[in-house]
């Protein structure tokens, strides 16, 4: 299999980790290349326990979380944009599609993941980021699919068109979730299990969506991917 360049775009450090952290590490496994875009620092979340005497400083240890949290799944490149934690549902109308396309362009990749419309969570981050993947990818060529996470909202209106098997990759997504040691309450609130069954507390299985496909919205397909 030709090895594919795969982009993903989220909003804050601990996205990728949550979202898709065992995909990613089996798709680098597989041979893949895979670039991380993340809109923010994430510098507005909780401490968890540590404690910081400024923004900046805190903003700076979530960067290194992130980077952290990158080497365990395998992403060779990550981008982290300049944009405030918190604030991406209210910048002016198309300066976060701007600069999705600028990365998507410089990455130039096969395949996207992002949230789904509703974000996963709701958050209006999450949200923005994925309206801004939804406008930027049809205007950058070579791009062939759009994959989102399977929310429980996402599949009651949309089909899961992916179920990837990341039972051998689980450990390396615990490591990488552990990596973010600020959002450790977030980590526990998720995954409660997970300081005392390890990674047999994570799901053995990461679901997607196919959202675009070579200018289709919405694709049919005739049975359930198991790889990309």
């Amino acid at each position: 299999m030709k090895p594919l360049r795969i982009t993903l775009v989220f909003a804050h450090p601990d996205d990728e980790s949550f979202m898709m952290g065992g995909t990613v590490r089996k798709l680098m496994e597989q041979g893949h290349h895979v670039s991380l875009y993340t809109a923010t620092s994430g510098d507005a979340g909780k401490y968890g326990h540590l404690q910081f005497d400024h923004r900046e400083q805190y903003a700076q240890k979530r960067r290194e979380e992130l980077q952290n949290a990158c080497d365990h799944l395998g992403i060779e490149s990550l981008t982290i944009g300049p944009f405030f934690d918190k604030g991406l549902s209210s910048l002016p109308q198309g300066v976060l599609v701007a600069a999705v396309q600028e990365t998507l362009v410089k990455n130039q990749p096969d395949i996207v993941f992002t949230f789904p419309e509703d974000g996963f969570s709701g958050h209006p981050d999450h949200t923005a980021i994925s309206k801004a993947v939804f406008t930027a990818v049809p205007t950058i060529n070579g791009i062939v699919k759009l994959y989102v996470g399977a929310s429980p909202k996402e599949i009651l209106r949309h089909p899961i068109t992916s179920i990837i098997d990341i039972n051998e990759q689980r450990t390396a997504k615990m490591n990488a979730l552990l990596a973010h040691e600020t959002q450790i309450f977030s980590v526990e609130r998720v995954y409660p299990d997970l300081f005392t069954q390890h990674e047999a507390s994570l799901n053995n299985t990461e679901q997607f969506i196919l959202a675009w496909q070579e200018g289709q919205w919405w694709p049919v397909i005739s049975e359930i991917e198991t790889n990309f």
